[in-house]
Order: structure tokens, then C-alpha cells, then sequence
């Protein structure tokens, strides 16, 4: 069965008869000889530019260079404001300039850095756009503030996204987050890495910097880590190694915990203590008294106090356990290597009773 040829119309064509040239093409610098058709251009269309009136004499695909001014063999045709090519052939306004007429030659360039600089008058403080967002003390802003929940190794991704989905719109811990409405949600932060490497190699060293990043990200308000145990990428090295320690992240490791869902238990629990407490005081900046001052946890009222606690219980219990189980029966030693100074890190964040990471 012979099959009809049919024409296939992929990006609307310029038809009219005639069109402002910003309408329909990007006209790069004001040196440029030619413009970038932003759709394809019909033959007998008509250009209105500042200098006049340019007619298109042949078809021109869009992303082509249509030529706005005569160029005549031989001579530089610009582009950005720089030098793309040399004509090989004279070229008319309207003609279509590509490599058909367009070629290579001598160029020499005279690299006279920033005598192109303009001074600009700087906008006034008062006058100065501003808009709503969340200061980090090292001075960035936030557009967002998120609880992430990051995992150092693809073996932990199940479980950081079930602490994360019990905190989705819709599920038994959504509701948590509608009394904050600073917070805009728990989110978890996975990868395939964290265990096909060699210890301390480079690509260790670049997902640790990735991940550190991440969870500073200054749309990222508070953060914990969570791990599976005997990973290369371990834990509390990436706490060490990137300085994290200082934020006191909350960490879960899921081989401590004692499995997946003992893991994501105490995950719901200091999610919930992140977003309540953590990041409540984004919050006090209304004008209720003591607005932005730091208030000790346990002294805040109701469902905020009990939030502290149970993170603050959970935070020294799981790190005690882990502990323990690391330096007793067969084979102690070599088990506890890997994770000793962690171990000391640990119970060093442990003893300034201050689990709840926040930037």
C-alpha cells in the first residue's frame, strides 16, 4: 500500500506579511549583523527594525540567522558582538546566513579585557527590591524551608523515602505540618552511591561534599542523616569530613535501629521534633515577645516540650545502644573499627543535649 506524503507543520510559521523583528527573532547586540529567527520566517515577510525595513527572501528554519545589514565578500560577520565567520559570498538583508555563505578565515583578536565595562549607578538600600525568605546565619537566603531527610547510601533510600511520605499531604503525618506553616514540608534527599567505592577515595569525597551541600542548602532548614551501617560511606565520616558536627544532625542508622521499620520510627519521631521545635523559631518573628531569641527546648510549652524530649531520649538512647553493640561479643573489635571515632563524635554531640540540626 503506498503511503500519502503528508506535511508535517513542527514550530508555527511566521506568515504575515509583516512583523516587528522583536516579535519574531532575537537580535543579540547591536554590532550584529544578523538575528536568530525565533520561528521560522517565510519568504516576503517583512522585518520592521530600527533601521528599517528588512524583507525575508527566503525561507529560514527556526534558530537560523537571518542578515539584517549587507555584508560584503570577504568581510567579518558578527554574532554576541563577536566575530562567527567571514562571508564567502555577498550577503543582501534578508538572506539566510549559514554555512552556505558563511566561512572560517584570518582573525586576529585584541583581548582588551573590560574596556567594555559600563559603571552602573547602584540601587539605594530603601529603594532595593526585596521579598519574604529565611536568612541562614551564614548570611544566605532561602526561598524555601524544608526538613530533609538525607541518605548517605542507596541501601538507606527506601527508608528515608517512608519517613518522608508519612509527612506528604494526605498521609497520617501531613497533618503535622498544617500548625506551621513556615515549614514547607519533609523531604527525602536519596542517591544510588555511598558503597560501590573505595574507602576514603575520591568519589567518597565528592558524594560527601555533595550531601553536606545539600543539607546546607539554604532552602533547607533543618536535616538529618540516615544510614545503613556497614556502608563505605559511613555516617558519621561524613559528619567529620564536612564539618557537620557543628550542625548536631540527628543520625539513624538503620543496622543500630535494629531494621527498616524501627528505622522509620524513630525517623517520624525526629521529623516531627524538626519540624516542631527546630524550626519554630522562623516562627517568632511576629512580634510576640522574645521574637527571635534563642529559648531553651525544654522549657517551651506543650506539644513543643514533649517533641524535645522524645528527640532528646531517642538521640542518647540509639547512640549508647549502638555503642554498646560495637564493643561486645566475637569479633568486637573489628566490627567497632570502622565506626570508633564516630562513636566518640557521637557521644561528644550527646553530651550537649542539642540533637535538633538547623541552619
Amino acid at each position: 500500500m503506498a503511503i500519502k506524503p503528508e506535511l508535517v507543520t513542527l514550530t508555527p510559521l511566521a506568515t504575515a506579511r509583516e512583523a516587528d523583528l522583536t516579535e519574531v527573532a532575537v537580535h543579540l547586540h547591536p554590532v550584529d549583523e544578523v538575528a536568530v529567527a525565533r520561528v521560522p520566517l517565510a519568504p516576503g515577510l517583512r522585518l520592521r527594525t530600527p533601521e528599517g525595513v528588512v524583507r525575508v527572501a527566503r525561507l529560514i528554519p527556526s534558530g537560523h540567522k537571518v542578515a539584517l545589514r549587507p555584508v560584503a565578500l570577504g568581510d567579518a560577520v558578527h554574532k554576541y558582538g563577536q566575530v562567527i565567520g567571514f562571508a564567502a559570498a555577498p550577503i543582501a538583508p534578508g538572506d539566510h546566513v549559514h554555512s552556505h555563505n558563511l566561512g572560517v578565515g584570518a582573525l586576529t583578536h585584541d583581548y582588551a579585557v573590560g574596556v567594555d565595562v559600563k559603571p552602573v549607578d547602584v540601587v539605594p538600600k530603601a529603594a532595593r527590591r526585596t521579598f519574604m525568605g529565611f536568612r541562614r546565619p551564614d548570611g544566605r537566603v532561602g526561598t524555601r524551608n524544608y526538613v530533609a531527610i538525607v541518605s548517605t547510601v542507596n541501601c538507606s533510600a527506601s527508608t528515608v523515602r517512608a519517613i518522608a511520605d508519612h509527612f506528604r499531604p494526605g498521609a497520617p503525618g501531613g497533618d503535622i505540618l498544617r500548625d506551621y506553616p513556615t515549614v514547607d514540608g519533609v523531604i527525602g534527599l536519596t542517591h544510588k552511591g555511598g558503597c560501590g567505592a573505595r574507602y576514603g577515595s575520591r568519589e567518597i569525597d565528592l558524594l560527601q561534599r555533595t550531601l553536606a551541600g545539600v543539607a546546607r542548602h539554604p532552602n533547607v532548614g533543618a536535616y538529618a542523616l540516615v544510614g545503613l551501617g556497614c556502608e563505605i560511606n559511613q555516617i558519621t565520616d561524613l559528619v567529620n569530613a564536612q564539618g557537620l558536627d557543628g550542625d548536631r544532625p540527628p543520625l539513624l542508622v538503620i543496622q543500630d535501629e535494629g531494621g527498616l521499620l524501627e528505622t522509620v520510627e524513630a525517623g517520624l519521631r525526629i521529623g516531627r521534633s524538626l519540624a516542631v521545635w527546630r524550626l519554630r523559631r522562623l516562627e517568632r518573628g511576629d512580634g510576640q515577645p522574645g521574637a527571635g531569641a534563642r529559648r531553651r527546648p525544654d522549657r517551651a510549652p506543650g506539644r513543643d516540650r514533649r517533641a524535645w524530649r522524645d528527640a532528646r531520649g531517642l538521640w542518647r538512647g540509639a547512640h549508647a545502644d549502638a555503642a554498646r553493640r560495637l564493643t561486645r561479643g566475637r569479633g568486637a573489635p573489628a566490627r567497632a573499627h570502622p565506626l570508633v571515632g564516630g562513636i566518640h563524635a557521637a557521644q561528644r554531640l550527646r553530651d550537649r543535649q542539642q540533637p535538633l540540626a538547623g541552619q
